[in-house]
């Protein structure tokens, strides 16, 4: 080993720690995604016992241990980010290890270098989301059938770790060719064919076996914590998936999220750059070769039909690929030329840092600091994005994928929702919630459905910027009113009122079950609650979310 390559090993290596110090900093600042609040959700609502929906919810067995932790939703959350990354460098440990069966040292450094440098890793690889858990998983499959001694025992855990990350995302069957990949290269390398056969097809029966044993399990650990009115478990897993294969890929043209492949793409100029180098090396490597490592590259194609190639999945789907690096750099042989890459890969990824350094996580701290401060026992309430995963939501989640099969069904959810569950919180978080109060005249693809903008704009009132609670603002001196989520609510007026029939003190409570109400003496507000104190500082003017 000459002492140009340790130092170039050396720079490496500094460059990937430096990533992983600045990833933690971000973690523990940065927005929190609204998809990262709905991952945690699935959590709370299976340790509370509401969580009926077992396709791609395998994770809460796995992290439900994140609400014993003291503190916040956004504290979970913080906590969350940081056991992803525990798995995201797991993964790239899995990366480098097979990476070693091909290149050199320093060419499988540079391979995790460059996909710690390619856009959105540095703030999207360790979210909190299925991503770097599923990653993780399917890498360390690979490793171990590519890299152990690969005994019958070994097999088997390579085969239960695919299974746990098909069952914690159906998207890891992107790395199934990198799995074909592992096979062609221990078929070429390899001289016993009958022992790599039995064991791949050990591993392939371990995958179906546990994938289909788990589910079950996992199914019915639900079911006894479904309401007694709701039908059992009993969809099957292939079912669930067929649906969202239908939604995710076969319903969109090619390339539906070619506009997040192109920010991408220009946000990773030099990783860009080094994969194709690579992918043009694999071409021309001997037949044998060439075949193994296309093979590895080949979940890239999953962006041709993949409707959420979302900046989050980039870091998920480069695992793989990031293989081809190692074999590009390996033909970069001057190097000061290879430093000086290294060198602009690493002042490329560190530009990110000041914007996502001022996307912080203030504004989502302060909404749900407020929202405890006035209901310290949790409530039903609802939102566009599952703020508050410890209480319990109504209505739906908000996405474009939620809000386009909201629209398709032309089902009022949200009247319903306050009618049947009477939630007094609603916090307006989503663009179609805040469109719903206060029409805007930014332009908005998907709207709420007329019967539930009325339901929110009758039964709510402002108590603190983004947080609403149930009310009623009486404008007329006397007439009716209906009252759809009942409870004890506060009199805000100056004088007597009479609400049916009888005085009422402003300033005082009364208690208002649901349905037809009668009020007179002039104008009034009715505030859910026993005189809520909201802060006393002002709502924050920052955005709550900031997008990806």
């Amino acid at each position: 080993m000459t002492i140009r390559s340790t130092r170039e090993a050396w720079a490496l290596s500094v460059f990937i720690a430096l990533f992983f110090v600045l990833q933690a900093a971000l973690s523990l600042r940065h927005n929190l995604n609204w998809d990262e609040y709905f991952f945690l959700s699935h959590v709370y609502a299976f340790v509370d016992g509401r969580l009926t929906e077992p396709f791609q919810t395998f994770h809460v067995h796995l992290l439900a241990w994140l609400t014993m932790i003291p503190g916040t939703e956004a504290d979970h959350l913080v906590a969350g980010r940081l056991f992803m990354m525990l798995c995201e460098a797991g993964s790239l440990f899995c990366l480098y290890r097979i990476a070693r069966e091909f290149v050199a040292r320093e060419d499988a450094l540079f391979a995790l270098a460059a996909w710690c440098a390619a856009g959105e890793a540095l703030v999207q690889g360790a979210s909190f989301r299925a991503d770097p858990l599923a990653g993780f998983l399917m890498m360390a499959a690979l490793a171990v059938l590519m890299c152990s001694r690969r005994t019958w025992l070994e097999c088997v855990l390579a085969g239960l770790l695919a299974a746990i990350g098909l069952l914690v995302t159906i998207k890891s069957a992107f790395f199934l060719p990198a799995f074909v990949g592992a096979l062609h290269c221990r078929w070429r390398r390899d001289d016993d064919k009958g022992v790599i056969l039995r064991q791949f097809s050990l591993a392939a029966m371990t995958v179906l076996a546990a994938y289909a044993l788990l589910w079950v399990l996992h199914a019915r650990s639900l079911a006894p914590l479904l309401p007694p009115t709701a039908e059992p478990v009993t969809a099957s897993p292939l079912g669930a998936e067929r649906a969202a294969l239908q939604k995710v890929i076969l319903s969109q043209a090619l390339f539906p999220r070619a506009d997040v492949i192109v920010r991408w793409a220009l946000a990773s100029p030099l990783p860009v750059l080094l994969c194709a180098l690579g992918l043009w090396r694999a071409a021309r490597q001997p037949g044998g070769l060439r075949v193994t490592l296309l093979l590895f590259a080949a979940p890239i194609l999953a962006l041709v039909i993949y409707r959420n190639a979302f900046p989050y999945f980039m870091p998920f789907v480069m695992l793989p690929v990031a293989l081809c690096v190692g074999v590009g750099v390996a033909a970069l042989n001057g190097k000061l030329l290879r430093l000086s890459v290294l060198a602009a890969m690493a002042i490329w990824c560190l530009s990110a840092v000041p914007e996502a350094w001022r996307h912080d996580q203030s504004a989502q701290r302060a909404v749900a600091r407020t929202a405890r401060q006035l209901f310290p026992v949790p409530v039903h309430y609802i939102d566009g994005y599952s703020m508050l995963p410890s209480f319990a939501e109504d209505g739906f989640f908000m996405s474009t994928w939620g809000l386009e099969e909201y629209m398709a069904a032309r089902k009022s959810v949200l009247a319903d929702a306050i009618a049947r569950d009477q939630p007094p919180l609603l916090i307006l978080n989503s663009p179609a919630l805040r469109h719903a109060i206060s029409p805007q005249n930014e332009p908005l693809r998907w709207r709420l459905l007329s019967s539930d903008v009325e339901a929110l704009r009758d039964n709510y009132i402002e108590e603190w910027g983004p947080v609403w609670v149930a009310g009623k603002t009486m404008g007329q001196p006397s007439g009716r009113f209906d009252i759809v989520i009942g409870g004890t609510y506060t009199l805000e007026c100056q004088g007597i009122r009479q609400i049916d029939r009888t005085d009422g003190p402003c300033g005082g409570t009364v208690y208002l079950a649901p349905g037809p109400h009668t009020w007179s003496g002039g104008a009034a507000t009715l505030r859910w609650g026993d005189h809520l104190r909201a802060p006393n500082e002002p709502p924050p003017g920052e955005p709550i979310f900031y997008g990806f």
